[in-house]
């Protein structure tokens, strides 16, 4: 943080402090962050990374980072719902996604609104 304690050193608006989960390796109750800079970070990750993890929007039409930056545009998604043998509900989605830099993504999750993996398409 900077020495006025209302900011970051990179001159972002510091996150509220105590939020209790953040992707990444950043973790903890006494845990602030930077969202901007790590909104960058994960833009910045797509180009080199093989599988990431980050949020299906509500809508189902694109990936996002915690905080709701856009990472990716979904350009497929199915959604898999069954009831299992023991009267429970299982259900599951899958996607078709080309990130901001233009790579192709697929993967899967629970649902909307959701914690999702994707893997860089081959």
């Amino acid at each position: 943080m900077s020495e006025a304690g209302t900011g970051w050193a990179c001159g972002h608006v510091a996150s509220p402090r105590g939020v209790p989960f953040v992707l990444g390796t950043r973790t903890g109750p006494g845990s602030t962050i930077c969202w901007t800079c790590d909104e960058e970070r994960q833009v910045a990750e797509l180009l080199t990374a093989d599988e990431v993890t980050a949020y299906l929007d509500d809508g189902g039409r694109k990936i996002t980072t915690w905080t709701g930056a856009k990472l990716a545009d979904v350009t497929w998604l199915t959604r898999t719902e069954r009831y299992t043998p023991n009267g429970g509900f299982a259900g599951s989605t899958a996607f078709l996604a080309v990130d901001v830099h233009g790579h192709r993504w697929h993967g899967t999750g629970p649902g909307r609104g959701l914690c999702v993996r994707m893997q860089r398409a081959s």
